[in-house]
């Protein structure tokens, strides 16, 4: 572009990569997104509309009624499958912040665009046209997941220029739903025939009650009669997704090598109410037919209280447990595995300005750091983990963009590092220092945390087993001390 005198952006860049892009039918919208570039025929595509001005404008989509004004729809739990949806969806032309030229700002006011609106599924009814101004417009539309088959559902609602259709879409609406297969204790999947590099997904409703899945699967080759004797390796994935909690925590993959007739059960942790997605593929290097039969069965046992907290000589806590499902048998257990202990830090900290490299260059804001500095006395050597509740366990969640533990020795030799997901440092004996690192665009923020707490978690060298009795008169007479 620079070569040739044709103004750019990164709109205009990604417009002509997306609008040129070859879809291929064999795979789904999920796996290859708006297809494969043609760089080609993208040039083309900006040498042929290199003297629209509007080829520069991002057009900003959200749907507003729904948290957090989201860039699409997105249909996953059970509770949004049972009706019509309808949904306001609002679309803001944007110019360039730094772009205060007369001309761009003549035009920024005077924009008015009348769009064409297309659905790609007969399920989402949007409106034939739209005129989209200054300051952005809304309309709305119906999605209609009632008569969706289970499995995986996407389409599009597509706005074109009404006077140039040809130049394809200037801003897409993806709208994604997850239909699942009807609520059961036990659900059969059927033999699976698996073709190479083919994902089979499946959603289930999880019962109310179900703590846990069991899924089956079997190898439908007859290891007498059948002579590809050779191994399966088959992933297994499973995702359910929580509000605010990351996706690593809730997701689970399992490697299952497969011979002729051999049978795999794995059991994996689930929420109830909430969608389960369940994957199943060829691992990439898996040669030879594949046919496997496979089964899911719920169960599970619910605790009342699910938090028990002990104090000494407080004559033990009483948790009763349900089972909502299937007739269960249990065989409760406890164990004390770890200990931790409250750090505060040293000595005020305070909240300074970063230097050059760390201002946004869009936004033209300067990132602020808050360092606290933390000790304690490390009685042998051995590990330890840091531990900061308010901060870890989140990534591009966080409230703040960034955070950082470093930990050093009396003789300020480096120890390790932890952040988000911190793991176990091992420490020699003596005095153990730990600073953290916490970065925002806004010191106020970082203020909050001055007083933060931070935890040293131990591994206890063995665990503390804990007693379990049918009833508060098992305990007074076979407890003992």
């Amino acid at each position: 572009c620079l070569k040739a005198g044709i103004p750019y952006s990164p709109h205009r860049i990604r417009r002509a990569m997306e609008n040129t892009a070859e879809f291929k039918d064999s795979l789904s919208s999920v796996e290859q997104g708006a297809g494969m570039i043609q760089v080609d025929k993208a040039w083309e595509y900006i040498v042929n509309h290199k003297d629209l001005p509007d080829e520069d404008i991002r057009f900003d989509v959200a749907v507003e009624n729904r948290v957090g004004s989201p860039r699409g729809v997105y249909l996953r739990q059970p509770s949004e499958l049972s009706e019509k949806q309808s949904l306001s969806i609002s679309v803001n032309p944007l110019f360039r912040d730094d772009d205060v030229e007369a001309e761009t700002q003549k035009q920024r006011v005077e924009l008015e665009m009348r769009l064409t609106l297309k659905s790609t599924q007969p399920w989402i009814v949007a409106p034939d046209h739209f005129l989209l101004v200054h300051g952005g417009r809304s309309f709305n539309i119906e999605v209609d997941p009632t008569t969706l088959p289970p499995g995986l559902h996407t389409g599009q609602v597509l706005g074109y220029d009404s006077d140039k259709p040809d130049r394809g879409p200037l801003f897409t609406l993806p709208v994604t739903v997850t239909s699942t297969l009807p609520q059961a204790p036990a659900v059969k999947l059927g033999g699976l025939s698996f073709a190479p590099t083919e994902v089979k997904r499946f959603f289930l409703d999880v019962p109310v009650g179900a703590t846990w899945m069991d899924v089956t699967v079997t190898d439908c080759r007859d290891p007498s009669i059948d002579p590809d004797g050779n191994m399966r390796l088959i992933v297994l994935h499973t995702l359910q997704i929580l509000p605010h909690t990351a996706m690593r925590d809730t997701e689970r993959r399992r490697y299952l090598y497969l011979s002729p007739g051999k049978t795999f059960v794995t059991s994996i942790a689930v929420h109830a109410g909430i969608t389960c997605e369940l994957a199943l593929a060829r691992y990439w290097s898996t040669r030879g037919e594949t046919t496997l039969d496979v089964s899911v069965q719920f169960h599970g046992v619910q605790p009342t209280p699910d938090l028990v907290m002990l104090t000494p000589g407080g004559g033990g806590e009483h948790v009763r447990i349900k089972s909502s499902v299937a007739t269960e048998t249990v065989s409760p257990s406890g164990s004390f595995s770890k200990w931790r202990t409250p750090l505060r830090p040293k000595a005020d900290a305070s909240v300074v300005p970063l230097g050059e490299r760390d201002i946004l260059p869009s936004q033209n804001k300067r990132i602020y750091e808050l360092v606290l500095t933390y000790e304690f006395e490390q009685k042998e050597k051995g590990s330890f983990t840091p531990r900061v509740p308010a901060l870890q366990g989140v990534l591009y969640e966080s409230a703040y963009e960034s955070q950082l533990i470093l930990a050093f020795d009396g003789e300020k030799k480096f120890l390790g590092a932890a952040d988000s997901w911190p793991d176990g440092i091992t420490a020699p004996k003596g005095k153990v220092f730990l600073r953290l690192q916490v970065r925002h665009s806004d010191p106020s923020m970082l203020t909050k945390l001055k007083d933060t707490v931070l935890w040293i978690e131990r591994n206890l060298k063995k665990d503390i087993n804990l007693s379990v009795f049918a009833s508060k008169q098992h305990k007074m007479m076979f407890g003992g001390k």
